[in-house]
């Protein structure tokens, strides 16, 4: 198991050796600001406050952990089950079963906090290539959206929407390069909204079309 703090985007691959007919099984729970502080206020667990950040790592599940798993499984695959109260209360006992299993994690939820500003030319070099809005890489800076669009503005003297516009067709011509992703493969993956548009726009910006620059 592994606890990621809000404003954080996180990309990851799924494999194993289907000759062993390996399965990977995994669920992903979000939790949410009022119920974590409501867990905390009623529950009787109390931790100290760790002194400076516990870092962010993955930990074993112990039986109470993957029984919990079980359980849930339900709900993942019939949502007309699902009633907001009993999940609550499941999410309850994720969170008691998370403090008896692990107090490092435990520790890691009592830090969560609101999300501190971070460098804007971190998060857009870094995010850019993925298909996030501008308003999301706002969140993931720690910002307001019309705050974003300010310091961005600040920075490259462009509009975010237009930069990354324009990082993203320089990347998809890097793809279609180096790659054998097909052109729409190239265009979803880079977040652009259909295979007409993008090849519009690169048409515009490369002086030829996708297909062109393979």
């Amino acid at each position: 198991m592994i606890l990621l703090k809000k404003a954080t985007a996180v990309k990851y691959h799924k494999f194993g050796n289907t000759e062993n007919d390996d399965i990977y099984d995994s669920l992903m729970f979000s939790i949410k600001d009022d119920l974590l502080k409501s867990f905390l206020s009623t529950s009787e667990i109390r931790v100290s406050k760790p002194e400076g950040e516990i870092k962010t790592k993955p930990y074993p599940m112990n039986e109470c952990l993957v029984a919990f798993a079980h359980s849930m499984k339900p709900y993942f695959f019939d949502h007309s089950v699902v009633h907001p109260g009993q999940l609550r209360l499941k999410i309850m006992e994720l969170l008691y079963d998370v403090a008896e299993c692990n107090r490092n994690m435990f520790l890691q939820i009592l830090q969560l906090h609101e999300p501190i500003r971070t460098d804007i030319r971190n998060v857009v070099e870094q995010h850019y290539a993925s298909p996030v809005s501008v308003s999301e890489l706002a969140y993931l800076s720690g910002r307001s959206l019309s705050s974003f669009k300010r310091d961005f503005q600040n920075i490259y003297n462009v509009a975010p929407a237009t930069w990354i516009r324009e990082k993203r067709l320089e990347k998809a011509k890097e793809m279609l390069e180096t790659t054998s992703l097909s052109v729409s493969d190239i265009c979803y993956s880079l977040g652009f909204e259909n295979v007409s548009h993008f090849s519009r726009i690169y048409k515009e910006f490369h002086g030829q079309t996708p297909s062109i620059s393979r």
